[in-house]
């Protein structure tokens, strides 16, 4: 899916300064404002180059024949041991309807296939529909998300290990608001993990 000269301008976080916020420098660390709900927020990834074009024909032009390569991006980069888990980022049922498929489910299937980590399409719902996050400001990002999640069963996510799956993190407000209802919902950790990181 991806030519040498484009992987070489485009590098993985393999070892980024921070574990915890996947921060590349010490300097640029954010886990000062990581919420203590998010164990850990990783992306394989910058959100540029090949990466970004990759994900944007994935998601937006509907090719799903890069989902697993993507996947596997995720797999080769992320750390994944100690995670029971997966669990996507949902979108609202009227998007979906809309759309037609959710990618961060799509990815979370994929890993799950990869790994053999059991992936739990409904362990979240997002129960207020809003506007994409695409073009907000940061603050806008936040308000934009709280409570519009709920966790319908929560016997599937209780005392479980969990890894929320998405495709780009950038401010971490969706994944947040992901894991403060999970553990509100008992779960035992939650981590954050995404192809990239904007």
């Amino acid at each position: 899916w991806v030519c040498a000269e484009c992987l070489a301008a485009t590098r993985p976080f393999d070892l980024p300064a921070c574990l915890r916020c996947g921060a590349i420098e010490i300097a640029s660390c954010e886990c000062d404002v990581l919420p203590d709900v998010l164990q850990s927020i990783r992306a394989a990834y910058p959100f540029a180059g090949w990466v970004r074009e990759s994900i944007h024909d994935f998601k937006f032009r509907r090719e799903f024949g890069r989902c697993d390569y993507l996947a596997q991006t995720i797999v080769d980069h992320v750390p994944l041991a100690g995670i029971d888990l997966l669990v996507p980022v949902p979108i609202h049922r009227e998007r979906l309807r809309e759309r037609g498929f959710n990618q961060s489910m799509l990815l979370a299937r994929a890993i799950s296939k990869q790994t053999g980590i059991p992936a739990q399409a409904n362990a979240i719902e997002r129960t207020v529909k809003r506007l994409p996050q695409v073009g907000r400001s940061m603050q806008d990002r936040w308000l934009a998300v709280a409570g519009v999640f709920a966790i319908p069963h929560p016997d599937l996510v209780r005392a479980r290990h969990i890894a929320i799956v998405d495709d780009v993190i950038t401010t971490g407000a969706t994944v947040t608001e992901c894991a403060r209802v999970l553990i509100a919902a008992g779960a035992a950790s939650v981590r954050a993990i995404a192809i990239a990181r904007g």
